[in-house]
């Protein structure tokens, strides 16, 4: 991996998506078992747990590079001037 991608992720955030990956590998191979089975139930259940961990680790991504970035993005914005001064996002 480039070092400029490493400087934009971060370890934290390679661990988060690989852990998310694993799980979510690890919850398609569940549900092609209980579709084999024929278990609609079951199959909807686990197609519903992995949007949700989809979801969290969206969330998760999007509030580390808020806290990792607020600053910069708010001192480029106010120097574009497209972001009001009584804003503050520090």
């Amino acid at each position: 991996m480039g070092k400029d991608t490493e400087t934009i992720l971060g370890i934290q955030t390679l661990i988060l998506v690989g852990a998310g990956a694993i799980l979510s590998a690890f919850l398609f191979h569940f549900m092609f078992k209980y579709a084999d089975e024929k278990n609609l139930l079951m199959v909807l259940l686990t197609a519903l747990l992995i949007a949700v961990v989809s979801i969290g680790v969206v969330k998760s991504l999007v509030y580390t590079f808020k806290q990792k970035y607020n600053k910069w993005i708010a001192s480029i914005l106010k120097l574009e001037g497209l972001l009001p001064h009584s804003l503050n996002f520090c």
